[in-house]
C-alpha cells in the first residue's frame, strides 16, 4: 500500500500524518512549531521523520505537490 507524509505547518503546531493516497489517516501527530528560527524547524523535521520513516516507503524521495501533501513514491 503506497503511504503518504504529510505536514501541516502552521504558527502554533506543526501537525504531521501518515496517510494513503485515499487520504484515509494511518498516523498522526502534532508539535509546538519551533520559533527561534529554521535551524531548530529542521531539526524539529529530523527528528519526526526518522520517528514515522518505517511507515512510509522510499522515504528519501519527496515530491512536493500543489495540494501540500508529501509524496513518498
Amino acid at each position: 500500500m503506497k503511504k503518504i507524509l504529510v505536514f501541516d505547518i502552521g504558527g502554533t503546531n506543526l501537525k504531521y500524518a501518515v496517510m494513503t493516497p485515499q487520504r484515509a489517516l494511518l498516523i498522526k501527530g502534532s508539535v509546538a512549531t519551533p520559533t527561534a528560527g529554521l535551524p531548530q524547524f529542521i531539526a524539529m523535521l529530523q527528528k519526526i521523520i526518522p520517528e514515522l520513516s518505517n511507515q512510509v516507503q522510499h522515504l528519501l524521495n519527496f515530491t512536493y505537490k500543489w495540494s501540500r501533501w508529501w509524496s513518498c513514491e
